[in-house]
């Protein structure tokens, strides 16, 4: 798995692999299939503005669309292949 990351060691927007987490019972594990940069947020991480942000690598983009890969066993709503639209 791959992702954007910042971080004082590393040039901003610099791409680095990253394990698979494990799901909890009550979670969903999805592909990221495409993501914006917010404005709002994650320019400001490059900046180093954004409030309440002080440990680094941090992860960029929290507006994402992808497919559900993996569902946990207390998870009723959603199925592997399902489409998703995060922005949270």
């Amino acid at each position: 798995m791959q992702g954007t990351t910042e971080n004082s060691e590393i040039p901003a927007q610099a791409v680095i692999d990253i394990p698979i987490p494990k799901i909890a019972d009550d979670c969903v594990l999805t592909k990221t299939i495409s993501c914006g940069v917010c404005n709002g947020t994650d320019s400001k991480i490059l900046h180093g503005t954004f409030k309440g942000v002080d440990t680094y690598p941090c992860l960029l983009g929290h507006e994402a669309n992808g497919e559900v890969v993996e569902v946990g066993s207390k998870v009723k709503q959603w199925k592997v292949g399902d489409r998703i639209n995060a922005y949270e």
